[in-house]
Protein backbone atom coordinates (compact mmCIF):
# COMPACT_ATOMS: atom_id res chain seq x y z
CA UNK A 1 0.00 0.00 0.00
CA UNK A 2 1.23 3.39 -0.92
CA UNK A 3 1.88 5.71 2.09
CA UNK A 4 1.46 9.74 2.06
CA UNK A 5 2.27 12.71 3.73
CA UNK A 6 -1.43 14.14 5.24
CA UNK A 7 -0.92 17.63 4.38
CA UNK A 8 1.68 19.79 6.62
CA UNK A 9 0.55 17.21 9.51
CA UNK A 10 3.24 15.06 9.76
CA UNK A 11 0.95 11.94 9.89
CA UNK A 12 1.69 9.94 7.06
CA UNK A 13 -1.32 7.70 5.71
CA UNK A 14 -2.29 4.73 3.07
CA UNK A 15 -3.41 6.17 0.08
CA UNK A 16 -6.45 4.40 0.51
CA UNK A 17 -9.08 4.71 3.46
CA UNK A 18 -12.17 3.10 4.69
CA UNK A 19 -15.49 4.99 5.56
CA UNK A 20 -16.77 3.68 8.42
CA UNK A 21 -20.59 5.15 7.94
CA UNK A 22 -21.85 1.51 8.22
CA UNK A 23 -20.04 0.10 10.88
CA UNK A 24 -22.45 -0.41 13.16
CA UNK A 25 -25.60 0.50 11.44
CA UNK A 26 -25.80 -1.65 8.30
CA UNK A 27 -22.49 -3.61 9.36
CA UNK A 28 -22.59 -6.04 12.26
CA UNK A 29 -19.95 -5.92 14.75
CA UNK A 30 -18.46 -9.20 13.30
CA UNK A 31 -18.56 -8.59 9.71
CA UNK A 32 -16.63 -4.92 10.71
CA UNK A 33 -14.27 -6.69 12.36
CA UNK A 34 -13.18 -8.53 9.57
CA UNK A 35 -13.38 -5.78 7.53
CA UNK A 36 -11.46 -3.40 9.42
CA UNK A 37 -8.85 -6.27 9.89
CA UNK A 38 -8.26 -7.39 6.79
CA UNK A 39 -8.04 -3.59 5.76
CA UNK A 40 -5.15 -3.10 8.23
CA UNK A 41 -3.59 -6.57 6.53
CA UNK A 42 -3.51 -4.92 3.17
CA UNK A 43 -2.24 -1.68 4.79
CA UNK A 44 -4.83 0.94 5.01
CA UNK A 45 -4.30 2.79 8.24
CA UNK A 46 -6.68 5.61 7.72
CA UNK A 47 -10.47 5.17 8.94
CA UNK A 48 -12.49 7.98 8.11
CA UNK A 49 -15.84 8.01 11.21
CA UNK A 50 -18.14 10.70 12.55
CA UNK A 51 -19.90 10.81 15.52
CA UNK A 52 -23.45 10.45 13.94
CA UNK A 53 -22.26 7.34 11.95
CA UNK A 54 -24.68 4.54 13.45
CA UNK A 55 -26.95 6.65 15.40
CA UNK A 56 -24.71 8.47 18.49
CA UNK A 57 -21.16 7.30 18.16
CA UNK A 58 -22.30 3.92 17.07
CA UNK A 59 -19.06 3.64 14.24
CA UNK A 60 -16.79 5.07 16.63
CA UNK A 61 -17.73 2.37 19.30
CA UNK A 62 -17.50 -0.47 17.05
CA UNK A 63 -13.64 0.98 15.86
CA UNK A 64 -13.20 1.30 19.38
CA UNK A 65 -14.22 -2.17 20.37
CA UNK A 66 -12.56 -4.14 17.34
CA UNK A 67 -9.26 -1.88 17.23
CA UNK A 68 -7.79 -2.67 20.98
CA UNK A 69 -3.97 -3.02 20.30
CA UNK A 70 -4.41 -2.52 17.14
CA UNK A 71 -5.11 1.31 17.65
CA UNK A 72 -1.29 2.34 17.10
CA UNK A 73 -1.11 1.18 13.69
CA UNK A 74 -3.79 3.51 12.37
CA UNK A 75 -5.46 7.16 11.93
CA UNK A 76 -8.74 7.64 13.03
CA UNK A 77 -10.32 10.88 10.74
CA UNK A 78 -13.43 11.80 12.52
CA UNK A 79 -16.17 14.83 12.03
CA UNK A 80 -18.37 16.40 14.03
CA UNK A 81 -20.80 18.98 14.00
CA UNK A 82 -24.26 17.61 12.64
CA UNK A 83 -26.99 17.60 15.45
CA UNK A 84 -27.21 14.20 17.12
CA UNK A 85 -30.51 15.65 19.38
CA UNK A 86 -33.54 17.40 18.21
CA UNK A 87 -33.33 20.03 20.91
CA UNK A 88 -29.91 21.49 19.81
CA UNK A 89 -27.90 20.63 23.10
CA UNK A 90 -26.05 17.89 21.50
CA UNK A 91 -23.98 19.38 18.25
CA UNK A 92 -20.72 20.11 17.34
CA UNK A 93 -18.21 20.79 20.75
CA UNK A 94 -21.38 21.30 22.67
CA UNK A 95 -21.66 18.82 25.92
Amino acid sequence: MEIRNLGGSGLRVSAVGIGCNNFGQRTDLETSRKVIHKAIDLGITLFDTADIYAGMGGSETVLGTVLGDRRKDVVLATKYAKPMATDGTKQGASR
